[in-house]
């Protein structure tokens, strides 16, 4: 399936990708120091905050166009969206203006500090994991593909190279001057289309007439060969609480100018995440209702706009959708090179490491992630297998650790927090594996999500080892007592 772009529109995504890298060169200079490059000084002001976080967090537009069409608004709203807006206002009043208030600059160093350098050390695998974009590479590439009329492959290489100059010459400064650049062209890109659609297709009656009556359902609509279920829909839940160990989002917060800004930064963002629900919610369904027979729906929105947009707009709308998903691609891999130079590079191999030496290594580290995360896209092939992958992960075996290391108020043993990462990730893998490659006969595991039992053996594990440690701790003291 292809689009069919005028010269004008190319040029208008080709100036697109020059001014990204212009950006990175001119706050060059705002990089003096180490803490300038990786967290810009934490002086970051509350429109840029808001402005990277946004555009960071919204990089699956192709995976939201496939469930929109596919399923209806009502079913992408709820799972993509209003499950995460509960995720989203629970970081932002509990714990963003904490986060902020820390020294820490990485989570891998706030897991070591609450429960000692095992857990650092399992925690620096377990955070570079949860951030390597690749499910972003792979829409990335299918989208290029679409636009330029070249192979996903080449798609990625091309617009890795772009990312990749402008992450690592600006550093955070540069991720986020970039990231402001693409949140107005996701705004922009997402408001044509919504009124394009509405102005040339119809309102409500529209969409009414010509979708299925199960698109306008909680449970959306499905194949007759596959039975919904609410399960469905809660594990989306359970999957956005991602966000309350994203690294992205603790990032953001050690880099803003005060606790303040992280707290109000987080409300806003929520604020335009919910209209750009809305619209890719709604658009998705015209894309149904004008173009019913799509094999697949990640093409929806680009060929939707395809059909509605004029010249020049039509640049602008890919623009924006180009915009969205490389925000994402470079806010990861530069959280993920982050963890590298500090978590594994100064921590364990060279500790006396100038700011010089740590500029490099980060630089380095977001080129090994873009490699890493390619190879992961290129060979899987799947966005929503690998955002479910990644995801149940991350939640299961962080989310416990470190939201009881960040509010409780006196030390827990390390080997509660080794062993809630432990468990929560052994699980999941394990749990996957099993329902995968069909090695035991029990239906349980095909059936339930492997995030639901990751979570509960770390929360089990993680009372178990403090019970114990209070358990031994009291026997001693009635041993040293007698």
């Amino acid at each position: 399936m292809k689009v069919h772009l005028h010269v004008v529109d190319i040029a208008i995504i080709l100036i697109y990708f020059v001014c990204s890298i212009v950006l990175s060169f001119i706050v060059l200079k705002k990089n003096k120091h180490y803490i300038d490059y990786i967290l810009c000084g934490r002086r970051l002001t509350l429109p840029l905050f808001v402005g990277t976080l946004v555009s960071t967090w919204y990089g699956g537009i192709l995976g939201v166009s496939e469930i929109s069409y596919n399923q209806g608004a009502f079913y992408n709203w709820i799972t993509q969206g209003a499950t995460w807006y509960v995720s989203y206002f629970i970081f932002a009043f509990f714990l963003a203006g904490r986060i902020r208030e820390t020294k820490e600059l990485t989570i891998p160093e706030q897991l070591e500090s609450f429960y000692g350098s095992t857990a650092g050390k399992i925690g620096v695998f377990l955070n570079y994991s949860s951030v390597i974009p690749s499910a972003y590479i792979l829409s990335l590439g299918v989208l290029m593909s679409i636009i330029f009329n070249i192979s996903p492959l080449w798609g990625m290489i091309l617009a890795l190279a772009v990312a990749s100059v402008y992450s690592t010459v600006g550093g955070l400064w540069g991720v986020v001057y970039t990231d402001f650049l693409q949140f107005i062209l996701m705004c922009v890109g997402v408001a044509l289309m919504m009124i394009f659609s509405v102005t040339q297709l119809g309102g409500w009656d529209y969409l009414v007439k010509n979708l299925p009556e199960t698109h306008f359902t909680l449970l959306g609509t499905w194949p007759k060969e596959y039975s919904p279920s609410i399960q469905n829909i809660i594990i989306w839940g359970f999957i956005a609480m991602i966000t309350l160990v994203d690294p992205n989002f603790y990032q953001r917060c050690w880099a803003a100018k005060s606790p303040k800004v992280a707290r109000n930064g987080v409300l806003l963002s929520i604020f335009f995440w919910c209209l750009f629900d809305i619209c890719t919610s709604f658009i998705g369904m015209y894309a149904r209702a004008k173009i019913p027979d799509l094999p697949d729906g990640k093409m929806a929105f680009p060929l939707l706009a395809d059909q509605l947009l004029p010249l020049g707009l039509k640049g602008l709308f890919f623009t924006g959708m180009l915009a969205t998903v490389m925000s994402t691609i470079d806010s990861f891999a530069f959280v993920a090179a982050t963890s590298l130079s500090n978590d594994v590079y100064k921590r364990y191999w060279y500790p006396e490491a100038s700011d010089k030496h740590m500029l490099f290594a980060t630089k380095i580290g977001v080129l090994i992630t873009f490699v890493l995360a390619f190879a992961i896209a290129h060979t899987t092939g799947s966005i929503k297998l690998l955002w479910k992958i990644f995801g149940s992960i991350g939640s299961a075996s962080l989310l416990v650790p470190l939201l009881t290391g960040i509010f409780r108020k006196t030390k827990a043993p390390n080997s509660a927090g080794v062993a809630s990462m432990v468990f929560g990730f052994t699980t999941v893998v394990v749990w996957m594996g099993i329902g995968k490659f069909e090695l035991l006969p029990y239906t349980i595991f095909y059936e339930i999500e492997a995030l639901y039992p990751g979570l509960l053996l770390s929360g089990l594990s993680y009372l178990f080892f403090c019970w114990w440690d209070s358990t031994v701790s009291s026997q001693q003291e009635r041993g040293s007592r007698s």
